[in-house]
């Protein structure tokens, strides 16, 4: 069961359904036919959401794919994320998600802190870090590497063992320092929010 906040934000999230395009959509079953096929042939399904500095989309990408997984009963997906560099998960994301009801515990390393993420009482914990696709805590095989940014797609090394899915977002620092900071943040989690519930919702057809 989710944490209460988390389902609500999640219940307003699925309210967005109707911006996504059809063009979208189609990514966004590519995604879910991923996790179907993966089910099919009883792999665990993993999904890496890639961005350049692993520090927002990527993240947002990582959390909200766990808690939608979590929403309609799939347990065995294990979500990531990653970066063609390492930074730090920007604080602005993890304020984010905190204002959507994910229980965060900040790590206190200096440059690119650990945080601990909570979905729920009895739902395991994930972690946010930077880290980049080579990083020996992703999986380097069977996986599905959605590429939440432009930069980090063109950047981002052939995956010969993987399918790569181009899912791009515009990244939320536009408004880093500015008055429409935290709204900025929390619009772009709703959108990755109702898009992975989508995909999560596709996935479970057929099962």
């Amino acid at each position: 069961m989710l944490h209460p906040l988390l389902a609500k934000h999640l219940e307003q999230a699925r309210s967005l359904r109707s911006a996504i395009s059809d063009e979208r959509r189609d990514v966004l079953a590519r995604i879910a036919a991923y996790v179907r096929q993966s089910q099919a042939e009883l792999r665990p399904p993993q999904l890496v959401f890639v961005c350049t500095h692993n520090s927002r989309r990527s993240h947002l990408g990582q959390v909200w794919c766990q808690v939608a997984a979590h929403a309609h009963g799939l347990h065995s997906i294990r979500s990531h994320s990653a970066g063609t560099e390492v930074t730090a998960c920007h604080p602005n994301t993890l304020s984010a998600l905190e204002s959507c009801g994910v229980q965060v515990s900040r790590g206190l390393e200096s440059t690119n802190p650990r945080a601990v993420l909570s979905f729920g009482p009895k739902l395991p914990a994930t972690f946010a870090w930077s880290k980049t696709i080579d990083d020996p805590s992703l999986p380097h095989a069977g996986h599905c590497a959605v590429m939440v940014c432009g930069s980090a797609d063109a950047k981002c090394p052939f995956l010969p063992n993987a399918l790569r899915i181009g899912c791009t977002y515009v990244d939320p620092k536009i408004s880093d320092g500015t008055l429409e900071e935290a709204s900025t943040y929390l619009a772009r989690s709703l959108q990755i929010a109702c898009e992975m519930d989508l995909v999560m919702e596709l996935a479970t057809q057929g099962f």
